[in-house]
């Protein structure tokens, strides 16, 4: 797993995997000779932009993330350099074509108590009382992910394409997963806090203890078209209250985590 905000040692740790396993799975493409597609996984990193854009702006496929750097945001810029890189290779390529899909953040049914650490480690947290990352961010269930790794392989229609895979909901704060949660489950209590309040981190910001990646996450909403998704590869994303049950349901039923009881 990468630590999206971890900056330290942020190309040895972040931008060389992304790059060199990028370069591996081409390689062997290559060396088959016998691939006809082949599918990527990326982000909505590689296609949203900090800054630079009009407020209103809504992502689609035609964007990239030209803002952000090394330094700036080392995930966002890594997730965009090997996306462009295979696409660069890959063009005009009649042998083996190329589909991309920019998914947002990811929750759904945990198979593993480490997944509980991966993204979803939100709605864990929001489970333990824990206080979390608030950030604003589009979210999509892992089985519309897979659903969407099915159709790009299979349907004619999606070589050479780039694909927004989120679900229909607006962006929102990490810390509303907890409303979406108590509803879904009112046995159940979810608390949604966050590490930091809104004036703390705008102090933190201009001390430079806070980049402007990171803030500007945490105060912008950036969002995202799901159209193409659905025109074109067929996939409908569930409904995020379905994917947040699921994701905590995966997690208790799994004994990785001890709820709190609702008050009644």
């Amino acid at each position: 797993m990468v630590e999206v905000l971890d900056s330290k040692n942020a190309e040895q740790n972040i931008l060389k995997p992304s790059l060199q396993g990028s370069a591996n799975v081409l390689g062997s493409v290559r060396r088959s000779g016998s691939v006809r597609r082949l599918v990527y996984t990326s982000s909505v990193a590689a296609v949203q932009s900090a800054y630079g854009r009009d407020a209103n702006h809504v992502f689609t496929e035609e964007d990239w993330n030209g803002w952000s750097t090394l330094e700036s945001d080392a995930y966002g810029y890594s997730k965009a350099k090997a996306e462009r890189m295979l696409w660069d290779e890959l063009s005009g390529d009649v042998s083996c074509d190329l589909v991309c899909l920019c998914p947002g953040v990811i929750l759904g049914p945990c198979l593993t108590k480490a997944h509980t650490k991966s993204s979803c480690v939100l709605i864990r947290e929001a489970l333990f009382h824990n206080p979390l990352n608030c950030y604003f961010a589009s979210f999509v269930d892992v089985r519309d992910v897979a659903a969407a790794c099915v159709k790009a392989l299979t349907v004619v229609a999606a070589g050479g394409k780039r694909f927004i895979v989120v679900g229909d909901e607006p962006p929102m704060l990490t810390t509303e997963l907890a409303v979406y949660g108590a509803a879904e489950l009112p046995q159940y209590a979810f608390q949604g806090m966050a590490k930091y309040s809104a004036w703390l981190l705008w102090l933190l910001a201009r001390v430079g203890m806070v980049t402007p990646f990171q803030e500007a996450m945490s105060t912008q909403r950036y969002a995202f078209s799901n159209a193409q998704l659905k025109a074109v590869l067929g996939v409908a994303p569930r409904p995020l209250g379905e994917s947040v049950r699921d994701t905590a349901v995966s997690m208790i039923e799994g004994g990785w985590v001890k709820p709190k009881k609702a008050s009644m």
